[in-house]
């Protein structure tokens, strides 16, 4: 994606299995006893990609990376550097940062001087920009943290590299912020009040922060900006009014203020789709978005990602890739107004081409896994991207041109040590659901395994719910929360389901969740089970299912709806829609699922299709885990899910883990997860031990 329109996004040596882990997890599967597979502590502490940037003359490439470290019990996020040569060759990979904290936003200067990025590190405290110039010297902030307590949001370079712009989200007044704090003191104030954004404009000479200049307000929450080729223009898109989440995605639109900020901000679009990640053609007359919504329904509606052109003046969105079944996510603007972007499309995410126009895409590369974090030099004639496939660990790849994407290098080698180890065997399965739908999956082998029978099965279910699968050994930043690798390296079959509602195999099939959110998805992953047992793959008597987010929703679902699985990991998971409705900052959520309606207007749907109305049946023992902290499906849920165990006297354990918002942050958090899931598994599933800790 344009990394520049969100700079606060936010995804080792091996040793040999140690007695204390073995003991902890019960060896679970041969392959921990044996000493092979992958350790858990080395597997959560690999390295992921999540920002790359080419530099313009293609000479630079800079990316960031983040692994746990489990010393420190922190993240270790930091900025590198390959030098390219004109004939090709590269110099070995050079960290550029090592003060701890985040390091997001990364953008060259248009002149390829500067390497801009938003961090948290010393001195700040918050979000604030800092500049590496690329002649040498240690980062500089150029943004004042005492003014911008907040920090900022979004920033862009200016396209002849003579300022940058960047927005903060405004401050109460003094004497308004005393006047709160003497009211409220420390507590928690929500608001539905409209927040005022200002634009800031810093000259690139010198960079003094003294030298910010205020030139324009909007009552908006601003996400993102887009500075027009020909300096005239600055779009931006509004976010979530209210700090407690969205209330739909009519509240996200797109907007365009003069680059000097003399006249009023002009609305361009009026409508319910989520546009995201604005890029100016050439001419500064439309613009490139991400998209999601129907813009024909007059309701926040799910599709998958599209990429669309929007006219700057009439404010109409044109769909660049009309009947295209995939699901876009990160796009690159090349010259000629060409786009580069990744699409899902089954259980592969690859990179395709658009013409800017209503032609089909044309796909460059046909890998067996994912591609992810694209960047390109400004002719693309040098091209980055990462990429994790059916055999290999994130890695960064080069390529030379368009034409070469497809014959791509590998430029880094973060990960060659667990390459080392025995790796699973990856493939993608189908089968019909009874319903007049072919669902896919991918399946996880035991290293040596392949077509092995009577296995026992997990079944790993993805979050989302849109959202899918690929044939990928790593998933990212998840690898906490989707493990199928690891899990298959103890000596498990995994089965990843890509049920109805997910991405990669056209609107109708992600559509088709609306109103059934709990009940299809569990017919598709049932008959997935059922498919394997059927092949002789799976033994029907060692079956668990786990999942986290829309994974352990889906959990839920299934545990009070069969009694198949010997075991079950629910994380963080909706347990409860009704009570989920008024407590999670995801407004928009309960809406989509369940056809636009609240509580009260299909009291029906919202009891039938959540879990708890099938509480009464649930024999299945369940971990249930969640963080602490989390909004997003409130810690509450996994009470109430914990509750309902104990009541029926099935066996349970519920493990809250403080401080975690939705996504974990500390490491000692994510292993002790990890490690408390397998042993929840090996226990019901191998009995290797009691799961209770003696």
């Amino acid at each position: 994606m344009p990394v520049k329109n969100n700079p606060q996004t936010t995804i080792p040596s091996l040793c040999q299995i140690t007695t204390l882990i073995a003991l902890l997890l019960g060896a679970g599967g041969a392959y921990a006893q044996e000493g092979r597979g992958y350790p858990v502590k080395d597997f959560l502490a690999q390295t992921v990609f999540r920002e790359v940037a080419v530099s313009p003359d293609g000479r630079r490439v800079a990316f960031t990376t983040a692994k746990d470290d489990l010393e420190k019990d922190a993240e270790d996020v930091a900025i590198w550097r390959i030098d390219v040569s004109a004939r090709g060759g590269r110099s070995d990979r050079l960290r550029l940062t090592r003060e701890p904290g985040n390091y997001s936003g990364l953008q060259w200067s248009p002149d390829g001087r500067y390497l801009a990025f938003v961090s948290t590190r010393k001195p700040a405290d918050s979000p604030q920009l800092f500049v590496l110039d690329s002649r040498g010297g240690e980062p500089v902030m150029i943004t004042d943290q005492e003014k911008f307590k907040k920090g900022i949001i979004a920033y862009d370079w200016a396209p002849d590299s003579s300022a940058v712009v960047f927005v903060a989200r405004d401050l109460p007044e003094k004497a308004k912020e005393k006047a709160l704090k003497d009211l409220y003191g420390d507590v928690q104030r929500f608001t539905s009040e409209t927040p005022r954004t200002t634009f800031y404009r810093l000259e690139t000479e010198g960079f003094s922060k003294r030298a910010a200049e205020a030139f324009a307000t909007v009552e908006a929450s601003v996400a993102e900006i887009s500075i027009s080729p020909d300096k005239r223009k600055i779009a931006y898109v509004t976010g979530p009014a209210s700090d407690f989440g969205s209330a739909g995605f009519s509240e996200i639109e797109l907007f365009i203020i003069p680059f000097d900020g003399k006249q009023r901000p002009r609305q361009v679009t009026s409508n319910f789709v989520s546009e995201a990640r604005p890029e100016w053609d050439r001419s500064s007359t439309s613009l490139f978005v991400s998209s999601v919504g129907d813009p024909s329904l007059k309701r926040t509606n799910y599709t998958q990602a599209r990429l669309a052109r929007v006219d700057a003046s009439s404010g109409r969105l044109e769909n660049l890739a009309p009947g295209f079944a995939g699901a876009f996510g990160e796009y690159l603007k090349l010259p000629d107004d060409l786009l580069l972007a990744t699409a899902a499309v089954s259980t592969s995410v690859n990179l395709y081409k658009l013409a800017g126009d209503a032609r089909p895409p044309k796909a460059l590369t046909r890998f067996r896994g994912s591609v992810s974090r694209i960047s390109a030099s400004s002719d693309a004639g040098l091209l980055a991207f990462v990429l994790a496939d059916n055999r290999s660990f994130q890695e960064l790849y080069l390529a030379e041109g368009l034409d070469r994407l497809d014959r791509a290098s590998k430029a880094t080698d973060f990960n060659s040590e667990l390459e080392k180890l025995p790796a699973p065997e990856i493939e993608t399965i189908k089968w019909s659901n009874g319903e007049g739908d072919t669902i896919e999956g991918v399946l996880y082998w035991p290293p040596g395994k392949r077509d092995a029978k009577n296995l026992p099965l997990v079944v790993d279910i993805h979050g989302g719910p849109w959202s899918l699968r690929t044939e990928a050994i790593t998933l990212g930043d998840s690898t906490y929360a989707y493990y199928p690798a690891l899990l298959a390296s103890r000596g498990y079959l995994v089965l990843e389901p890509n049920y109805r509602g997910g991405t990669g195999r056209g609107d109708a099939f992600l559509s088709s969740l609306d109103g059934y959110s709990c009940s299809r998805p569990s017919t598709d992953i049932m008959t997935g089970v059922d498919f394997l047992i059927a092949s002789g793959a799976a033994d029907r008597g060692r079956m668990g299912v786990m999942g986290y987010s829309y994974g352990g929703l889906l959990t839920n679902c299934l545990i009070t709806r069969t009694d198949r699985f010997r075991a079950a990991s629910s994380g963080a998971g909706i347990w409860n829609d009704l009570s989920y409705f008024g407590s999670a900052d995801n407004f928009v959520q309960n809406d989509v699922r369940n056809s636009g309606k609240a509580p009260w207007e299909d009291f029906k749907n919202y009891w039938d299709e959540s879990a708890i109305s099938g509480a009464g049946r649930i024999r299945t023992p369940t971990l249930v885990v969640i963080g602490g902290a989390d909004r997003r499906v409130p810690t509450s849920q996994g009470h109430e899910l914990y509750r309902a165990l104990v009541r029926l006297g099935v066996p349970a354990e519920l493990l809250v883990f403080p401080g975690e918002g939705h996504v974990f942050r500390r490491p000692s958090h994510k292993k002790t997860k990890i490690e408390a899931e397998i042993r929840w598994l090996d226990s019901y599933l191998l009995g290797k031990t009691s799961p209770k800790i003696e």
